[in-house]
């Protein structure tokens, strides 16, 4: 388990600076980090933290060669282990574009809709 220390991005990104940045204060506040490796490589992490009455789960990254070979789930199954309160439910957003996520992953480790947030643009 990583704690206050910085998980590199394993994708490209235009914007690693600001990710970086983003990660670094997360996890020198209330967040924790699973990180999976390969060996010595890397290959997939889990970022959340406790809230008042449930575990709050805002990403699961799992690099592209290593998906589907059950790394997603040993981090989920890990992640509430090492949870740092114990928590009646555990949260997550996924975006209703990651439809693969949805139908592949989150499903079969238990999730439910169990609300829709909608926004538009401001003006």
């Amino acid at each position: 388990m990583v704690r206050a220390s910085f998980v590199r991005c394993l994708t490209s990104c235009a914007r690693l600076e600001q990710l970086e940045a983003r990660m670094k204060e997360w996890l020198t506040d209330q967040y924790f980090c699973v990180v999976a490796r390969h060996g010595r490589e890397p290959v997939g992490y889990v970022l959340g933290c406790p809230e008042s009455d449930y575990l709050y789960l805002r990403q699961l990254f799992v690099a592209p060669t290593h998906r589907r070979s059950e790394v997603g789930r040993r981090l989920f199954e890990e992640f509430l282990r090492l949870s740092p309160q114990a928590a009646l439910r555990v949260r997550i957003n996924v975006l209703v574009t990651n439809k693969s996520a949805v139908a592949f992953f989150w499903h079969r480790v238990g999730f439910e809709a169990y609300a829709i947030v909608m926004e538009r643009p401001f003006a």
